[in-house]
């Protein structure tokens, strides 16, 4: 078992040096996409195999397949896999309800950040993993549309007003979120407010109109190349570093990211299912 002071290896630049993210310190809120096969849920599963080994981590979040977080049941944190709303809006609540709790506490203990707390156990960071972040948000506004609620009772607005919430206020208190799409709009959950709030941005291959909105500095040189990606390749930028290219390490596929799981289980004396 570790904790989130150990950084996360990802990959290496192209001039060949290995990188890692540091959850504590390098990241506010991180924003992922990327079309599928070419790297964007590989090195989600590699970071979720190295957050359920660190004692001070939780992850929490929304995933209507069940596939990206399924594994973790029996670990820390809360997560709806289920393809029901109402779960999700209830996980909503919840985090809605921790964040106060977490500012009260600060207030409390005369602290303006998380990370002035002496024990980090007191206050594990919580990692929230929005999987296909627009096509949750496109559920919930599906769900309103069939089922005719008023608007005042709509609930793709309150989902939406959640997640900007989380990332405007929840960086202090130690609530982190990661949202992962294959292709990211303005719009359909996004709004320009969230998406400057992600202090780390990593685009594996999309079109030019994605890259824009991801790495909205990326000369034409820099859009040009990112649609030519090949597997694994990314494009990141983060706070106080220029962009880079990044070649993503691959843990090794859907049944290598299961069997870490399982022993980061183990390790934590948590009761093992065949998920």
């Amino acid at each position: 078992l570790i904790d989130s002071r150990t950084s996360i290896p990802i990959g290496r630049r192209v001039s060949g040096e290995s990188f890692a993210l540091n959850l504590r310190a390098d990241v506010v809120h991180l924003l992922m996409q990327g079309v599928s096969r070419f790297g964007k849920s590989s090195l989600m599963y590699l970071m979720l195999s190295w957050m359920a080994r660190m004692r001070d981590v939780q992850v929490w979040g929304f995933d209507h397949t069940s596939m990206v977080l399924g594994p973790l049941e029996g670990l820390p944190g809360k997560r709806a896999t289920t393809d029901d709303v109402v779960d999700h809006m209830r996980l909503m609540d919840d985090l809605l309800d921790l964040l106060k709790q977490r500012i009260s506490q600060l207030v409390a203990m005369e602290l303006d950040s998380f990370e002035d707390i002496a024990d980090p156990t007191t206050m594990p960071i919580v990692v929230v993993v929005c999987e296909e972040f627009p096509g949750l948000v496109q559920k919930f506004v599906d769900h309103d549309r069939i089922t005719g609620v008023k608007a005042a009772d709509r609930l793709a607005p309150r989902l939406e007003a959640g997640i900007g919430r989380l990332t405007a206020e929840g960086g202090k208190v130690g609530i982190k979120v990661v949202l992962l799409s294959q292709r990211f709009l303005i719009g359909t959950g996004l709004t320009s407010t969230t998406r400057s709030n992600c202090n780390v941005r990593m685009t594996f291959l999309t079109d030019a109109a994605g890259v824009e909105l991801v790495l909205p500095d990326a000369d034409p040189a820099t859009i040009e190349r990112v649609t030519k990606f090949g597997k694994g390749r990314a494009m990141i930028t983060m706070d106080r570093v220029p962009s880079f290219e990044l070649q993503a390490d691959y843990l090794g596929g859907y049944s290598k990211y299961i069997e870490q799981v399982k022993l980061a289980k183990a390790l934590r004396g948590v009761e093992v299912s065949d998920v």
